[in-house]
């Protein structure tokens, strides 16, 4: 495991410099954002918070290009997000498609302006952030989507406990690491 993650740092900081390695080593998401933009129903009148966006923000970066929908991109590693910044801008994609800012998932939930929320495998706090949107009086947040690890790396990753009251679909992906994207409707659940 080590010596893959040290491959895929090098990979990812080369991809940071090169805009086409930055393409071609997103690729393989676009068919994955693609399913959950479908799931979502997100669109380009919706306002997406992208959680965990990480230094290269493919799912951020295809969620506008495939969806024309403004993105927030958080994440807590500051040197993550100036990289993502410095990436997106060598790609011409400018603050009104993706801004990105240095919060947790908590603190971006404070300012709510969200219809829609993805939240990355990596995401810590699932269950959390689950029971703040569900919980939240204003119910500005329409869809939660949230992408679970495959069972063998369930201990590498924080799972999202489903509660009994969930309504939930879902739709398989064919990542390593994870298996399925949850999408909760909360417009179903009132």
């Amino acid at each position: 495991m080590k010596l893959i993650r040290k491959i895929i740092q090098k990979i990812e900081k080369k991809a940071q410099a090169n805009n086409l390695l930055f393409k071609i080593y997103a690729r393989p998401y676009k068919k994955t954002v693609a399913k959950e933009i479908k799931l979502g129903d997100i669109n380009s009148e919706d306002i997406v918070l992208n959680i965990g966006c990480g230094a290269l923000p493919f799912t951020a970066y295809y969620i506008n290009k495939l969806s024309a929908a403004k993105v927030i991109a958080v994440d807590y590693d500051r040197n993550a997000i100036l990289q993502a910044q410095k990436l997106m801008k060598k790609l011409k994609i400018s603050k009104e498609q993706i801004e990105f800012l240095h919060l947790s998932a908590d603190k971006a939930l404070e300012n709510c302006n969200y219809s829609k929320v993805l939240a990355a495998l990596q995401t810590v706090g699932k269950n959390e952030i689950y029971k703040k949107i569900r919980l939240a009086k204003d119910k500005k947040i329409k869809k939660f989507l949230i992408r679970e690890p495959r069972k063998k790396f369930y201990k590498a990753y924080d799972k999202l406990e489903l509660p009994s009251e969930a309504i939930f679909s879902k739709v398989k992906q064919n990542f390593l690491t994870f298996d399925k994207t949850l999408c909760f409707d909360f417009d179903r659940s009132l």
